[in-house]
């Protein structure tokens, strides 16, 4: 892999404008600066040896050692409106995640994928207002802890060896398609792995001989509900996705496509229907998205071959023709001796 795409259209880096924020679950866009370090601190071990060398380095201990974000002075105020809301009363105690994507839509479509990074558990630890007389901006410094960061998720500290249940199970509740996130949530359903068969049989014969043509075009729907407000300003971005070419593909990020056996990685867009509010839904509002598997055409013309057996038989060593014969007369005998003793 190497970054000679790492552009945006026409050869543009990532810069400031390529930014989106989203903030404890609300996107914003007054954010100037954000500045964050981690790291893990590590000892060589050095034990009694004749040559000097370590004989390792420990696991070490991670942390996000520094974390400050400066917003233009009204969105800080509508960050703290959020916070006191999930903090009980204040916003110092919130716990909350910064989510900043660094992407363009035009440079997606062409496969430059977005880098994420996500900075999990949050807190204020500072706020910094300076007023000045002049034309610059009224700006907040606020300053935070938290607990880990992600790069389109990959992490720099190490996992537990043995994972939870929640770290494996599909539990994504988002489509990521052409490296944006669907909003609300989002329920995957009908995606299948089709093979096509050609089964040729014939008269007064039993079975059939089956030709393998190729694996079918995979089609399923994605149900995308919202409910927040949130959400439908997320839809807005999201939505000029579902408007790109017909003609081109789409990545697409879910588990439950990507995995074995379904093994869907690229789409394209068969259908979306309006937004519609379910009866009795208590405001919630629901698009389905029907997709089908993108795949190029290729050879596939293959006649089957017969597989393994489902269990494991003992076979039996065959019968000597000369063994057969004696086990007959045996048996004859043993029979005309029953019969001799019936009689008397």
């Amino acid at each position: 892999m190497t970054d000679l795409i790492e552009t945006r259209l026409c050869d543009v880096p990532f810069s400031a404008t390529c930014c989106s924020w989203n903030i404890a679950g609300a996107p914003f866009i007054g954010i100037t600066s954000l500045s964050y370090e981690e790291k893990i601190e590590r000892k060589l071990v050095h034990p009694s040896k004749r040559d000097g060398l370590p004989l390792g380095i420990t696991e070490g201990r991670y942390s996000v050692s520094s974390l400050s974000i400066t917003m233009l002075r009204s969105s800080f105020q509508r960050l703290v409106e959020i916070l006191t809301v999930l903090g009980g009363g204040t916003y110092g105690k919130a716990e909350f995640t910064i989510v900043a994507t660094y992407g363009d839509l035009f440079a997606s479509l062409q496969g430059v994928p977005p880098i994420t990074v996500s900075i999990f558990g949050c807190r204020i630890t500072g706020v910094k207002d300076t007023f000045q007389e002049g034309i610059d901006e009224l700006v907040t410094e606020v300053e935070l802890m938290a607990i880990a960061v992600t790069r389109n998720g990959h992490q720099l500290w190490s996992s537990s060896l043995l994972p939870s249940l929640d770290d494996i199970a599909p539990n994504q509740d988002k489509i990521i398609l052409a490296g944006y996130p669907s909003p609300g949530y989002a329920v995957v359903k009908g995606a299948q792995s089709p093979r096509k068969w050609d089964l040729r049989t014939g008269y007064g014969l039993s079975g059939s001989t089956a030709l393998f043509i190729g694996r079918d075009v995979s089609k399923f729907s994605v149900d995308i509900f919202l409910w927040k407000p949130q959400h439908f300003i997320e839809w807005a971005v999201f939505a000029q996705v579902l408007t790109a070419p017909p003609f081109l593909s789409l990545g697409i990020q879910h588990p439950t496509l990507n995995a074995a056996p379904i093994s869907i990685s690229q789409v394209q867009i068969e259908n979306v229907t309006q937004l519609e509010q379910e009866p009795d839904g208590g405001g919630l509002w629901c698009s389905t998205i029907n997709f089908f598997d993108f795949k190029l055409r290729a050879p596939a013309l293959l006649k089957p071959q017969g597989g393994p057996p489902a269990l494991s038989v003992e076979i039996k060593k065959p019968i000597n023709p000369e063994e057969a014969l004696i086990a007959s007369n045996e048996a004859t005998r043993a029979a005309l001796a029953a019969q001799l003793a019936a009689g008397k």
